[in-house]
Formats: C-alpha cells, structure tokens, sequence
C-alpha cells in the first residue's frame, strides 16, 4: 500500500477526518464546525492511499515550531489498524519539514499504547514531572 503524506488538506479530506473523529470515544462529539477551527489552528499531518486518495490516518501538531510540539488527535481508519500505518504516520510526524527544529514532541495516550510510542521512540517522563490541566467545559 502506498501512503502520501499530505498536511495541506483538501475538503474532502477535512470530510473524512471529521468522520474518523466521530467514530472515537475521545472525539465524537466533534462538530464539522469544530473540527474545521482545530484544523486551522494546528499543523495538520494525514496518510492518504495514493491509488484511491482515500485518508486513511490523521494526527494534528500544536507547536512553536522550535522548543515544543503537542501531537493529539493520532486516528487511523479502523480498517487500516495493525497494519504499520500508525508507526509511518508517527514517523510522518517526527520528520515533518516544518518540525526539524523542534526538541521535545509530547503527546497523551492511553496505557496500552504505550508499548506503541515507545516503538516510535517515545519514554515516559522524566521522574517528578506531573502533567496537569485545567478544564473549563466538557469536550
């Protein structure tokens, strides 16, 4: 299967990450609307098939382009799981043009996935570090 890495996303791409978000537990209550500003505020990186211009996986990059880079939103096509796409849109991820000059990449992931970033070169914090929110709304 080939891939293209595409971060200039077209509408009907946009479409179609607005559907993967709404088969998530973390991201379906997504409007269009919704999904439509986060993209446009924030690096978009997405795997298209190159034969049917399907999008098959999506992640989105939050950054200052220099010290620090926020990966969320890390979805592949249910039917494209288990088959290396998460590790080549991980990779897509780190070596992204626009993000050679960040030092630190962090995202938050459940426990089982963790032997999953690890593979991608991710390690847990360093020991005392906490992170910690502030939530105003419901999401």
């Amino acid at each position: 299967m080939q891939l293209d890495v595409v971060s200039d996303l077209r509408d009907d791409h946009v479409l179609a990450v607005h559907a993967l978000y709404q088969k998530e537990w973390w991201t379906h209550k997504r409007s269009l609307q919704d999904v439509e500003h986060l993209l446009s505020h924030s690096l978009s990186v997405a795997l298209v098939e190159k034969t049917s211009n399907t999008l098959v996986a999506y992640s989105r990059v939050v950054t200052d382009y220099l010290r620090h880079a926020l990966i969320y939103d890390v979805i592949v096509d249910e039917s494209y799981r288990k088959k290396q796409v998460g590790r080549r849109l991980m990779e897509a991820i780190l070596s992204h043009p626009e993000l050679q000059g960040v030092v630190r990449f962090e995202l938050k992931c459940l426990p089982e996935l963790v032997p999953f970033y690890a593979k991608c070169g991710f390690t847990l914090p360093e020991e005392g570090l906490i992170s910690m929110i502030h939530v105003r709304k419901e999401f």
